[in-house]
Parts: C-alpha cells; structure tokens; sequence
C-alpha cells in the first residue's frame, strides 16, 4: 500500500493566497494524502475558503485554533488534533505552493535512501511583483547519515533550519518528542520557531538528506514574520543560536573549533539583521 502523507498548512488571514496553496496541493501527481488546514482565528474569508475545499474534496480537513500563534505549540496541537493516520508528514505555507512533483518525488528519494527527513530547493519569489528572485538548491543530492558530514554544515544549513520544503518520517512525531518541544522553555517563541523546531526534533534523526531538485515556491512578503520586529527577537536569536549549538554538538559528539567559528558568524548575522529591522522602525 502506498504511503499516507500528513499535508498541514496554517494560516491567519489568508485568503488572499490560501487558494493558491490549496489547489498546488490538490495538483500533486501522488494522491495519497490528507490536508490539514489550520486556521489560527482567522478574521477574514480564510474560514469559508478552506470549509469549501473540505466539502469539495474529501481529502482536506478544516481545523480551527482557539489562538493565533506560530511557535512550538502550534506545531505540537497540530498533532494532538490529526485524527488520521500517516507516515509522512510536510508543511506549506499559506502563501507558497508545491509544484506538481513534491509529493512524488521527494517521497521516492525519501524511501529510496532510508531518510528520516529530507528537504528540496525552493525558487524565491517576490509576492509584489510576482517575479523570480532567486533559488536555493544544490548541484547534486546530498546525504548527511555520519557525524563528519556535519563539519561543512554552512553549506546546507539553509535546508535544515526550515520546516518548509521538507518532509518528516512519521516516527519523529512521536509523544516524546511532541513532549519535549511542549516543555521547552521558549515554547512561546514567535520568530525563529520553524529553526528551534528542526534543531530540537533533528538531534536524533541519523539519516538526513537534501534533493538537488526546485519543488517548492517560497514568496517573499516584506510583511512576513521573518521582516517583521517581533516582540523578544533579540532573545530569539540566541536562543536559535544555542539550539543550533545543541544540534550540533549532538551530531558530532562536540563543538570543534571550525563549528564555533561558523556558530559566532551565524549569531552576529542573525543580530545584523535584528539591528537593521530595529534601525528601520526608528526612523
């Protein structure tokens, strides 16, 4: 039998790109899936959109959050509230879209390497314009399932550090993992919570794998979270950071001097970034 595929994608008011994210869904060439929709109190026509998608198709399920947030324990409720059985499990944003192929294509290269997770290029795309601003993929797939291949992680840290355009092996979503991202200290963290997600959930995983194929559109909104001066950034990016330090430390058995190197240049690019959203609200 062909594996399920858990797809979720959140949302607060979103209807001006929801569709455009269910229908790349829909549009997939692999068919056994379930879709998630969960709407974190939503003002808008987001409700109305996804429960016609849920009438029309039996595949899409509707969910509503008493909460708007984006942090652990939106990842963690979306679990607790699956009612369906999967063996996969991916995220799309509620302003991205699949091509046809992702489901297909990454479920083979999952199965035909033993991947716990896997991640695929994504083409970069301005939400105003509508154009290609950029790419993300490598020249060749990419295997990571022995310590050492931590050591260039500058290289691929692009394709762990975010949910989308990934897909997860079920047994990682787990009650002892599920546990352990609730007890975190910085559950409630807004920014940067996709990056603690992997870096948590990731220590444990040994066969982790990137394919040298485009399958996902990211757009860029200058109205995102990642452009927006949320309240605690400053401290989000430390605690990025020191989760970084974690996962990798529990990939290679420590922190070689090569690591703290890469560690100290990602922190004060993280804090660079801060200072200019920071230095653009105060003008």
């Amino acid at each position: 039998m062909q594996p399920k595929i858990l797809v979720a994608t959140w949302v607060h008011n979103g209807e001006k790109t929801l569709k455009r994210a269910i229908e790349s869904v829909l549009a997939q060439n692999y068919s056994n899936f379930i879709y998630y929709i969960v709407d974190n109190v939503s003002t808008d026509g987001t409700a109305g959109i996804a429960q016609d998608y849920a009438v029309r198709d039996t595949r899409v399920r509707y969910l509503q959050r008493p909460e708007n947030s984006y942090d652990l324990n939106l990842f963690t409720w979306v679990f607790d509230a699956v009612a369906d059985d999967y063996d996969y499990f991916v995220n799309l944003d509620a302003d991205d879209e699949y091509t046809p192929a992702f489901l297909q294509r990454m479920l083979h290269f999952m199965l035909a390497n033993d991947l716990d997770v896997g991640s695929c290029g994504s083409v970069f795309i301005c939400a105003e314009t509508g154009q290609c601003c950029g790419r993300r993929t490598l020249a060749q797939n990419l295997l990571l399932t022995q310590p050492d291949c931590f050591a260039n992680i500058g290289y691929y840290l692009a394709y762990i550090r975010t949910i989308w355009g990934k897909m997860y092996k079920k047994p990682l979503i787990n009650k002892t993992n599920t546990d352990m991202l609730k007890a975190h200290p910085h559950a409630d963290m807004a920014y940067g919570s996709d990056a603690l997600f992997n870096f948590l959930l990731l220590q444990g995983v040994s066969r982790f794998g990137v394919l040298a194929e485009t399958l996902h559109r990211y757009y860029q909104d200058a109205a995102s979270m990642t452009g927006q001066l949320t309240p605690k950034r400053l401290e989000a990016d430390l605690v990025i950071n020191h989760a970084l330090r974690g996962f990798l430390a529990a990939k290679c058995g420590g922190i070689s001097r090569d690591h703290e190197r890469f560690l100290m240049a990602d922190y004060a690019g993280a804090i660079r970034s801060t200072l200019a959203l920071i230095e653009r609200k105060l003008r």
